[in-house]
């Protein structure tokens, strides 16, 4: 995939695949055009072939469950599904299929953690100024290699890997502790913003998509490339309705 991509696909992927076709499809099932629909659906899968990203067909369920039930009916159900995966994975554990335990919890609960720490080791007292992204125009990076890339090298012994993690290792990659405090309060601000448009539930689908990407990459990609500025737009001059009754906002 490295060696096909280019700048325009790794910058519109996410903006298509989280927001764009879910989009498409929740406005098509609003107005009963089934074609649309699963034109929408063809996109998501056609797009999955392209990058082989999981969340793609993940986000598709998503966005389905939270247009066909409340808000709070999507959280129970989102629940209850995850605590019925999570006694399956522990059973097939039991019996040595660990993959999915493997592939699933480890992978939300412990690898984050996990990475956070040998990001702290690594940056805590030579950070990189956000050399990498918004500021490499004024301050040189100090590596060959992409932060991922290093990490991956120097603890995992794996120069391929794409050691991304969310605002802890990348605030304090870029500006130590400071840095985690300043991307706490930007994505604080963001979330207050979206909490504040009174959107419909049936489209927290689409949010959702979103909001996933700040636990596992840097807070200005996922605000450049994986779609939060285009969300905040969408939602400001598309998604957002004046509150009537009977419509279901966020509590």
């Amino acid at each position: 995939m490295k060696e096909l991509t280019n700048p325009y696909f790794g910058y519109t992927y996410s903006i298509y695949t989280k927001i764009a076709i879910p989009l498409i499809i929740v406005l098509s099932l609003e107005l009963r055009k089934l074609l649309w629909t699963l034109l929408g659906v063809g996109y998501l899968i056609l797009f999955y072939l392209f990058g082989a990203h999981k969340t793609v067909y993940a986000g598709l369920l998503i966005v389905l469950v939270f247009y066909r039930f409340s808000y709070l009916q999507s959280v129970k159900l989102m629940v209850k599904f995850s605590a019925g995966f999570l006694i399956a994975c522990l059973i097939l554990a039991l019996i040595a299929i660990d993959y999915p335990w493997i592939l699933t919890f480890r992978r939300v609960h412990f690898i984050p953690t996990l990475l956070d720490i040998c990001y702290v080791d690594f940056f805590i007292n030579k950070p990189i100024y956000w050399s990498e992204s918004i500021l490499k125009s004024f301050v040189e990076y100090p590596y060959d290699v992409r932060h991922t890339n290093l990490i991956g090298e120097i603890y995992f012994n794996r120069p391929d890997m794409s050691a991304n993690n969310g605002l802890v290792s990348d605030g304090v990659m870029n500006f130590g502790t400071l840095g985690v405090a300043i991307n706490i309060v930007i994505i604080s601000i963001y979330f207050m913003i979206l909490n504040n448009l009174n959107i419909p539930s049936k489209y927290f689908g689409i949010m959702v998509l979103v909001i996933f990407s700040f636990i596992s990459s840097s807070l200005f990609t996922v605000l450049l490339t994986h779609g939060g500025i285009a969300l905040l737009i969408v939602s400001i001059f598309l998604l957002k309705k004046k509150k009537q009754e009977g419509d279901e906002y966020n509590v």
